[in-house]
């Protein structure tokens, strides 16, 4: 899974940054580890757009991801790698405000993302998006790919519908694909092109 802040050079983080992720740790277990952690308070990158700090989710007494601590500068891509269960969609999920957090904070340019309401939250998510490693579980089966590609056009409201749709076929272009392969379904793809059609997507 990649974070996409703005398209630029690959980003890097912190070693630790998916330690201890899984089900496996209960809140003492937790606890006992965060006694032991204490450089959270320090930047990986010189001048962060994006940060987050000692990031937890729990459900119930088990622990999904705990201690997350990033930083994505500008024009920066964050990669996210680990196997499959660690916690990588779980922190996504979180850094983009579709799953709340049981601890921790998050901040964009200087701005709390945790207390986002409204039109700020929805502005929030045109400038931040995640990847999934696996492009065809980010798009939906029934909807033809030029209708996929379009849809955050129009939750966001950007654009008249025909300059949506004329946004649409220069993002399938920009990957190699031409104007009828909007009225394809996903499973009409190969994987490679669903990869790169889900990072425009």
């Amino acid at each position: 899974m990649f974070m996409k802040l703005t398209s630029g050079q690959t980003g890097s983080t912190n070693q630790s940054t998916m330690e201890g992720t899984g089900f496996a740790a209960s809140r003492q277990q937790d606890a006992e580890a965060e006694a032991q952690r204490q450089t959270v308070g320090e930047s990986f990158v010189a001048d962060p757009r994006m940060t987050a700090r000692d990031v937890a989710v729990y459900y119930g007494e088990k622990c999904a991801i705990r201690g997350i601590s990033i930083d994505v500068g500008c024009n920066e891509v964050l990669a996210m790698i680990g196997p499959s269960g660690c916690g990588k969609s779980t922190t996504g999920r979180c850094l983009i405000r579709l799953l709340e957090p049981s601890r921790g904070t998050i901040t964009f340019e200087g701005k709390d993302v945790r207390a986002m309401r409204g039109k700020e939250l929805q502005e929030y998510r045109r400038e931040v998006q995640f990847i999934f490693q696996d492009p065809y579980s980010s798009l939906d089966p029934r909807m033809p790919i030029g209708e996929s590609v379009m849809e955050g056009l129009n939750i966001h409201n950007i654009g008249s519908r025909q300059e949506r749709f004329e946004m649409m076929i220069d993002t399938l272009k920009k990957v190699g694909l031409e104007d009828y392969h909007a009225r394809r379904y996903p499973h009409e793809f190969s994987g490679g092109q669903r990869q790169r059609i889900g990072r425009k997507d």
